[in-house]
């Protein structure tokens, strides 16, 4: 399961106070990429409980990088929204 959206308000707070041009895309995605879990157990915990599928364009990459993107994609959406709602107003 996603984390909260209090989780999500938590690390948007924490990502405009540690970036100088919070702004830069390329820094939001080195953010977002750095919440996303690194270990396998809980790469495949969070990937198991929002049932995502693996499907035949991931042929010959590793599962777990396979996973791990999934959650990327699924995380980064939710973190942009929170990102211009707390923005929304500066």
């Amino acid at each position: 399961m996603l984390p909260s959206r209090e989780k999500f308000e938590e690390w948007v707070k924490d990502y405009l106070t540690c970036y100088d041009d919070p702004t830069n895309d390329d820094n939001i995605f080195e953010y977002v990429d750095g919440l996303v879990p690194e270990s396998y157990y809980k790469i495949w915990q969070e990937f198991d409980e929002m049932s995502l599928e693996i499907n035949e364009s991931h042929v010959g990459m590793e599962i777990w990088k396979i996973m791990r993107m999934h959650l990327f994609d699924a995380y980064y959406p939710i973190f942009i929204e929170v990102y211009e709602e707390l923005t929304a107003y500066d």
